[in-house]
């Protein structure tokens, strides 16, 4: 399997030794992790990576595994909506964030009830 991340490293946001651990389990498995290379195009016979500086050649892969973002869905939410009392949105649903981002806005949800 192999992480293809546009920025300069992966797992910036985790607190260090968090994301420390999880490089170290992800390379104990096999887990290769490409960065500054953007997807370029998924092909029937794999996907074409760029590299992110300019004059770097492609690189192609027939097996990849790849994450493109993170957007919230608030579709559970919305059906909910008008039909519940007390409803609220927290965690990835509201915004796409961390765990610890999620409990705070849990946390304040309920501060405020």
């Amino acid at each position: 399997m192999t992480i293809i991340e546009m920025l300069p490293n992966v797992a910036k946001d985790m607190e260090p030794i968090n994301g420390r651990a999880l490089l170290d389990e992800l390379g104990k498995i096999g887990v290769t992790i490409l960065v500054r290379k953007k997807v370029h195009e998924v092909t029937p016979e794999g996907v074409v990576v760029i590299d992110m500086e300019p004059g770097k050649n492609r690189r192609s892969f027939l097996t990849t595994h790849f994450g493109h973002g993170l957007r919230s869905d608030q579709a559970l939410y919305q059906s909910l909506e008008g039909k519940v009392e007390g409803l609220y949105l927290a965690g990835d649903c509201n915004q796409p964030g961390t765990i610890f981002e999620a409990v705070r806005d849990s946390f304040l949800i309920g501060y405020h009830i």
